[in-house]
């Protein structure tokens, strides 16, 4: 039993230490966060996409996306890279907490790339990440039929 808790522990850890870090096109870093050795991700900046396509791609207002509480969903764009080859996948995230960096939550889907990153991952997350609000709650449907 001690044994799987600290496999979890670990795979937590893992999953938000910064490994590597890259400039977007607006100047900000995104760091690259190791899940397992061949699995990173960062997470792509929504602000910069809405301001590169304005009229067709659409993010909550920023005074929206800076008052999330525990319990909100939102959704990120999480760019994956395993064995070399990238792939962004946008998925739901459950806001936990917010912190002195943004915000903190529990990944809600299970990607296409890998296996490694499961429903329950903590990730680490800004304002700038979210893409879309969901209008329920986590908890607001039955277990098993979240309806995202």
């Amino acid at each position: 039993m001690l044994r799987a808790k600290t496999s979890a522990m670990a795979l937590s850890l893992l999953a938000v230490v910064p490994i590597a870090c890259h400039r977007g096109g607006d100047g900000l870093v995104a760091a690259s966060v190791r899940v397992e050795p061949g699995v990173t991700y960062s997470l792509d900046d929504g602000e910069q996409r809405h301001r590169e396509a304005p009229d067709t791609f659409k993010i909550p207002s920023l005074a929206a996306r800076q008052a999330l509480v525990p319990g909100q969903i939102v959704k990120l764009m999480f760019n994956i890279t395993k064995d070399g080859e990238s792939q962004v996948e946008r998925m739901w995230v459950v806001v936990e907490d917010k912190d002195a960096h943004g915000y903190v939550g529990a990944l809600d889907n299970r990607p296409v790339t890998t296996d490694m990153m499961r429903p329950g991952m903590k990730v680490h997350f800004q304002p700038r990440h979210v893409i879309n609000i969901h209008p329920k709650r986590a908890g607001d449907t039955p277990a098993g039929s979240t309806g995202r």
